[in-house]
């Protein structure tokens, strides 16, 4: 994964997924928290925080959380969020499958598919791996993937939505997905076309390829970095078992 993926567009993530239920799925890592942590959670780390979607709600609810992410776009928009919201949390800039915080934390969280981001399983090995040397020993790791089965199953599929930017203008992102199963990814074309109220038109593409992982391949892989998974269930209801019809995966594991 590089830096730019999300750097041009870093400033439109927001609008993009301003309905993504960001609250609930705190909800969900705290019930994760409240089950499995072997004591109190009272500081997260956050591998690839983007916006602070998942650091500044958690924050607020009382927890110290550090966020970490590879682009500096967003990075920046979290930050002023943050202050905006007088949120303690802090941020740095630096990859998941190395960043160094300098400190163990109680929990490590991996949001939004970011582990799929790591599309070589190497590099993938090296998050978990770097997730496990941020923890206390028994401290928890919590993140969703998409999920192997579903995504072979059900099959990606292309999809277009309009945005209106706030300020007249609109926003278009334009996804075309293509699933490679020798290489286990899905690589994501993206396309987004903003046009002023002017009607002047600006567009920009990026490339993202994602790793999916099927659950004894997740087990595996945590196993190999240090970690025994103790709970995988379908995104993001912790009650609920995963089936071929769940295309995001969650997983929580202890550190060993």
């Amino acid at each position: 994964m590089t830096d730019s993926i999300f750097q041009d567009n870093g400033s439109l993530y927001d609008l993009f997924y301003e309905s993504k239920d960001y609250e609930g799925e705190c909800d969900f890592v705290e019930k994760a928290f409240r089950r499995f942590a072997a004591a109190p959670v009272k500081t997260i780390f956050d591998l690839g925080c983007g916006t602070g979607g998942h650091v500044l709600p958690l924050s607020a609810r009382g927890y110290e959380v550090t966020g970490v992410d590879l682009s500096q776009t967003m990075l920046d928009r979290a930050r002023r969020k943050a202050k905006k919201a007088g949120s303690t949390a802090t941020f740095l800039h630096g990859d998941v499958r190395n960043v160094d915080a300098g400190r163990a934390f109680d929990a490590v969280i991996s949001m939004f598919a970011v582990i799929g981001y790591q599309a070589e399983e190497s590099h993938m090995a090296a998050a978990f791996a770097n997730a496990r040397r941020h923890l206390e020993h028994d401290g928890l790791f919590l993140f969703d993937v998409w999920h192997g089965a579903a995504v072979l199953v059900q099959k990606p599929e292309a999809r277009e939505r309009e945005f209106s930017d706030g300020k007249g203008g609109t926003v278009t992102r334009s996804v075309t997905p293509v699933l490679d199963e020798d290489k286990q990814v899905v690589e994501v074309d993206v396309q987004v076309r903003r046009v002023s109220p002017e009607g002047e038109a600006e567009e920009s593409e990026e490339n993202h390829i994602v790793r999916y992982l099927f659950r004894e391949q997740a087990e595996t892989l945590l196993r190999d970095a240090g970690f025994e998974s103790v709970h995988i269930c379908a995104f993001p209801d912790i009650d609920r078992e995963l089936s071929d019809d769940d295309w995001n995966m969650s997983v929580v594991a202890r550190a060993a």
